[in-house]
């Protein structure tokens, strides 16, 4: 849990506290499938809060504000507010961009990969999935499903009042240098 804590992230942001809320992001530039993936997890869960990030595509931001009207979707273009976003949620969805993925894992929530844009992007889905700290979804279904699990698992949490925290850096570093073989 961030420093200021979910709760108070999503008071930030005008969201309610007790409900599931997902961020989705295409990065600064709103890539990857970004449309198809919002409508699936509107669709799938018009009950939870969907933050969605469109970055720089004014395109994908119009389309997005104009297709998915309602109370539990907000739809932002580039902004400041990611660490905000990313810790006012209890999953975070995005294209396989290392910082984005970093910042979920940092902010100790579960990433859904959605897309690997480019070659420097190329199997960091399978990476994080293989490393425990995210899922790959090599489809709309795919996610659907995964999101409805991880939503599962967190109601079940919470009834518990299980918390976690963890010091987000040396997990980072442990990955990393495990990762290239350093020890």
């Amino acid at each position: 849990e961030s420093r200021i804590g979910k709760r108070q992230h999503r008071r930030d942001l005008g969201l309610q506290s007790d409900k599931f809320t997902i961020t989705l992001s295409g990065g600064s530039l709103g890539a990857g499938p970004m449309l198809s993936s919002a409508r699936a997890l509107s669709e799938a869960f018009p009950e939870t809060q969907l933050l969605i990030v469109a970055g720089h595509n004014e395109h994908l931001y119009d389309v997005l504000r104009s297709q998915l009207r309602g109370k539990n979707v907000w739809v932002y273009g580039f902004t400041h507010k990611m660490p905000v976003l990313v810790g006012a949620s209890d999953v975070v969805v995005s294209k396989g961009g290392p910082s984005s993925i970093m910042e979920a894992y940092a902010a100790q929530r579960p990433v859904v990969v959605i897309g690997e844009i480019g070659l420097q992007e190329r199997g960091n889905g399978e990476l994080i999935q293989d490393r425990g700290i995210g899922f790959y979804a090599r489809s709309v279904n795919e996610l659907v499903a995964i999101i409805s699990s991880l939503r599962s698992s967190f109601e079940a949490t919470e009834k518990e009042g299980h918390t976690s925290i963890a010091d987000g850096s040396r997990e980072i570093a442990k990955l990393v240098l495990g990762y290239s073989g350093l020890q």
